[in-house]
């Protein structure tokens, strides 16, 4: 598998550094422009470099070295991309409740799922039909 077009500067710069190496400009310009993505749930530039980083712990691409794995360059670049994917993510996902930490998973799953007024009809059918 060949690595996949760019989606914009973020997958590009990857894309460079999994074929070139990584320089230091590479990795300050990701870390200054990761975490201003609006979106990063759903922008498809943020996404795509995160899954061309963990792909190489996968099966990694015909036209990347497999040496660059490990290279703690790389490393650095794909963490400054993780960091604004979960801070994106904790942006929209609220922090449970502690009095929800407390309980058995499957207590606080049904609770959760109870609590919520559009639970759709799958996550209904199970909170009440599967065996836990």
């Amino acid at each position: 598998m060949l690595l996949p077009p760019p989606r914009g500067p973020l997958s590009a710069a990857v894309a460079t550094a999994l074929r070139q190496g990584v320089r230091e400009p590479v990795v300050r310009s990701v870390r200054e422009a990761a975490p201003r993505v609006q979106a990063p749930l759903a922008d498809a530039d943020l996404q795509l470099a995160l899954a061309c980083c963990f792909e190489l712990h996968f099966q990694g691409f015909d036209d990347v070295d497999d040496d660059r794995e490990w290279d703690p360059d790389l490393l650095r670049l794909r963490a400054a991309l993780v960091d604004a994917f979960v801070d994106g993510l904790r942006t929209s996902v609220p922090a449970p409740e502690a009095e929800l930490l407390a309980m058995p998973l499957p207590e606080a799953l049904r609770a959760l799922v109870s609590a919520d007024r559009n639970t759709p009809a799958a996550s209904g059918y199970l909170l009440r039909q599967a065996d836990v």
